[in-house]
């Protein structure tokens, strides 16, 4: 398991409101012994509402170039067994991250004597 450190910083101009946004990438190793067990976003087919949505409201310009033919689209998007709502997919992300942090609680004791690691 890698870790990072976010550095201190400051706003350039105090007077004004800011904020921070940073992006987390979790990465596959598609090497490892596991192989084909392994699920990565190349596996999964789209799980947002919204885009299956889109899809069967023929706003095709947002999800496929026009030149796909509707019963293609139509095809595709039958194969997506079920979707995720935004606010579905932010709980399941929050229940993700909190695993996630458990593990890693685990792990920095285990290997690192307690270094705070945070995501």
């Amino acid at each position: 398991m890698y870790q990072h450190d976010l550095e201190t910083f400051q706003l350039v101009d105090k007077s004004r409101l800011g904020h921070l946004k940073y992006v987390a990438f979790f990465l596959v190793d598609l090497s490892s012994p596991l192989g084909d067990q392994i699920v990565s976003t190349s596996r999964v087919l789209l799980q947002q509402a919204d885009w299956v949505a889109d899809v069967w409201a023929g706003e095709q310009e947002r999800a496929f170039p026009p030149q796909i033919p509707h019963k293609v689209v139509d095809m595709i998007v039958n194969q997506v067994e079920a979707a995720m709502t935004r606010d579905e997919a932010k709980t399941h992300a929050r229940f993700m991250m909190n695993g996630y942090s458990r593990c890693s609680d685990q792990v920095e004791e285990w290997a690192y004597g307690r270094v705070p690691f945070r995501l």
